[in-house]
């Protein structure tokens, strides 16, 4: 893949929903083959497949993340909002150390056995113009 993204969407209200959106770039021929390759993921973390690097490796990635975000305005402006706009208290950010303490391979494949479904999605696939 050129890149992959994984972007969750998580509401309050109207009512409560996830969505969970996930994009990659490929070569065209590719396409295919790495949809399935996806789901395969998908199917076999349910299943309880998963390995303690991954958890490390997001752990990581999320200490990075926060001290980039935690710089901008506009982190402080979402989390202020929302906060203030479901009435939860405004110094509870999920820090790194936060972060750590709620993630484990139990709490990832849990998630996944009850948000994603390999029977309920959409899937699109953009082709260059030829």
């Amino acid at each position: 893949t050129y890149n992959i993204s994984v972007s969750p969407n998580v509401t309050r209200e109207p009512y409560a929903s996830v969505a969970v959106h996930i994009e990659f770039g490929c070569e065209p021929s590719r396409a295919d083959e790495l949809s399935e390759s996806l789901m395969e993921i998908i199917k076999n973390t349910s299943a309880g497949e998963l390995e303690e690097e991954y958890i490390i490796r997001q752990e990581q990635q999320y200490r990075r993340s926060f001290e980039e975000a935690v710089e901008k305005n506009t982190f402080w402006l979402q989390h202020l909002e929302e906060a203030f706009g479901y009435g939860d208290d405004p110094e509870d950010i999920l820090t790194p150390e936060a972060f750590n303490e709620k993630i484990s391979v139990d709490s990832v494949i849990d998630t996944v056995q009850r948000f994603f479904t390999t029977d309920e999605y959409i899937r699109v696939v953009l082709q260059p113009e030829i």
